[in-house]
């Protein structure tokens, strides 16, 4: 039976969602780090089977919902960048408070985004599933969903927009179309990268391939031929993908 521990933590401005999966002997305690917006939704159930897998292998988990998104606290009009990216460094330090064992960090897409100097010096082994590394890339992508959509902003508000159904703060916008994720040589964590590619398209576009030598210096990167799973209309399980990230932690951090 799996030791799961769900609770409301008390982030940075108010409390957020969690489940804790704690095996016993751990070796090493791994934070999840969603995306934003609706990315989260086609996302969770990927993070919950990827814990359980490693939870096999002696590694604690944490999955969380940011602040005003998903069952944490708050209203979508009230989220912040800092407040999220506060969130993590908050979670981090406290469970270096506590253990020596080594911190993981596991970010899909603009999940990178948060990842700063301070953080990937904290941690110990950072995996970037299909990083989004330009937060201006990200923001351009929603504003032409909402347009697609017919979502306008909010008469009543010039400072609020509506995407996906919810209402954000222009602010909040702008701070993520500001944020690029760079790793730096003299980082503490280790970074690997990985990226899914399917038929026909077995290989990454030039401008990724720039994109990714750019932003994540001296990173391994493999690239996975497996199902874009959240592109997909259905529930769809990325097995290689699990497979591979929980095969290369196990190498890492298991020792017989």
């Amino acid at each position: 039976m799996i030791n799961v521990k769900v609770e409301f933590y008390s982030g940075n401005k108010d409390k957020l969602f969690r489940v804790i999966r704690t095996p016993a002997g751990v070796v090493g305690r791994i934070i999840y780090v969603q995306p934003f917006f609706e990315q989260a939704n086609t996302n969770r159930h990927v993070f919950t089977r990827s814990a359980i897998n490693l939870y096999k292998h002696g590694f604690e988990s944490i999955i969380y919902d940011h602040f005003a998104t998903g069952d944490s606290f708050g209203r979508s009009e009230n989220a912040h960048f800092t407040d999220w990216r506060a969130d993590l460094l908050k979670q981090i330090q406290a469970l270096k408070e506590i253990s020596e064992s080594p911190i993981i960090l596991i970010a899909f897409e603009s999940g990178a985004l948060l990842l700063n100097d301070e953080i990937l010096n904290l941690v110990d082994t950072v995996q970037l599933w299909q990083a989004q590394l330009n937060g201006k890339q990200l923001v351009k992508q929603l504003k032409r969903i909402a347009l697609l959509e017919g979502e306008k902003k909010q008469s009543s508000n010039e400072n609020l927009v509506e995407i996906f159904g919810y209402l954000m703060s222009k602010k909040l916008l702008d701070d993520i179309s500001t944020t690029v994720f760079v790793a730096s040589e003299h980082n503490q964590a280790k970074l690997y990268a990985y990226e899914l590619v399917c038929a026909p398209m077995l290989f990454l576009s030039e401008k990724r391939q720039q994109q990714l030598d750019e932003t994540i210096l001296n990173t391994r990167v493999k690239i996975i031929e497996d199902d874009k799973y959240w592109q997909a209309s259905e529930l769809v399980i990325p097995e290689k993908l699990l497979l591979d990230t929980a095969e290369d932690l196990v190498e890492i951090y298991v020792h017989d």
